[in-house]
């Protein structure tokens, strides 16, 4: 009877890591033993290695196992940018709001196959990173205009 191998699933950084081993010339061998993974996961490694560095630089989330796309990415694109004018702004974004919004940037784009249903907000939050707080505190209520000019 076999046993089964325990499958290993690695991060971002975890997958820079093994790049940077292999290519200081640390025997593959050693590599595959020291992370836990089969040879032929370390090969797939290796052979992605342009696009995994790639995700590395421009990725905020290191510890990310998956990758997450987006059915409509120039929709969750125009989303991310005007989310981001809204928070530069202080302006309380919830759910609802982005849900609408979407709807709106999804007529515009011709997406008439779109839905902003919840299902696809979580996973948008989770693509993006985006967490709903509430800005409180007095930091939330200045104005950066007086700040700016000294007054």
């Amino acid at each position: 009877m076999s046993t089964k191998r325990k499958l290993t699933t690695l991060t971002l950084s975890e997958k820079f890591n093994v790049i940077k081993a292999v290519n200081s010339g640390m025997k593959k061998k050693d590599v595959a033993a020291y992370y836990g993974i089969a040879a032929s996961t370390l090969s797939a490694i290796i052979n992605n290695e342009a696009e995994i560095l790639l995700r590395y630089e421009s990725s905020t989330n290191l510890s990310c196992k998956r990758r997450r796309l987006a059915e409509f990415p120039d929709l969750e694109e125009c989303l991310v940018s005007w989310f981001k004018q809204c928070h530069d702004k202080n302006i309380h974004v919830c759910g609802q709001i982005l849900r609408e919004k979407a709807k709106e940037f999804s007529k515009s784009l011709g997406h008439s196959s779109f839905r902003a249903s919840n299902g696809w907000l979580t996973n948008f939050k989770k693509r993006h990173e985006l967490v709903f707080r509430k800005i409180c505190g007095e930091s939330a209520s200045v104005n950066n205009e007086i700040l700016k000019r000294g007054i």
